[in-house]
């Protein structure tokens, strides 16, 4: 491909044609021809007959450049078309693939022994999990409520001791 474009490249400097931009000029000048090609240059066979001055020649030398820029241009887009339907086709032949290997892997998951064995050993681990946080949230909630009750002791106790001093004092 890379081959393809340096032709084109080199075809397109060889007839004076470039990537670069020029300023537009919408001057017509006097001695520009319309056309690239005059119905009298073309023969009733459709052959192009030969140049005689040097305009025509540069005319006739761009033609041909652009008409090989143009054919080269053309087989490489049929090339990239043809290469485009040839990935698509084996994209399609790989989904296939993919999906009838996943269909095969789910029906063996669901058919094979050790799997269903091992199946039932995480449903039960699973459920033995949740009871265990079940239990942890219990504890927590009752751990929570011992922790006030001592603090309840401790603050009862201090005032107890301390009323016992006031009476204590008092007497």
């Amino acid at each position: 491909m890379d081959d393809r474009r340096v032709k084109v490249r080199e075809i397109a400097s060889a007839v004076g044609i470039s990537n670069e931009q020029r300023p537009c000029n919408n001057k017509v000048q006097p001695d520009t021809k319309s056309e690239l090609i005059d119905r009298d240059d073309v023969s009733d066979s459709g052959v192009m007959s030969l140049p005689t001055s040097d305009d025509e020649h540069h005319e006739f030398n761009l033609m041909v450049g652009l008409e090989t820029l143009y054919s080269v241009l053309s087989e490489e887009h049929l090339g990239l078309q043809i290469t485009l339907k040839e990935v698509t086709r084996r994209l399609r032949q790989e989904e296939c693939k993919r999906r009838d290997l996943e269909a095969r892997l789910a029906a063996t998951k669901h058919e094979n022994p050790i799997n269903l064995a091992l199946a039932e050993r995480i449903q039960i681990l699973e459920q033995s999990e949740a009871k265990l946080r079940r239990e942890n949230i219990d504890l927590r909630d009752e751990n929570d409520l011992l922790e006030f009750r001592i603090l309840e002791m401790d603050e009862n106790s201090l005032q107890s001791k301390l009323q016992k001093y006031i009476w204590f004092v008092q007497q």
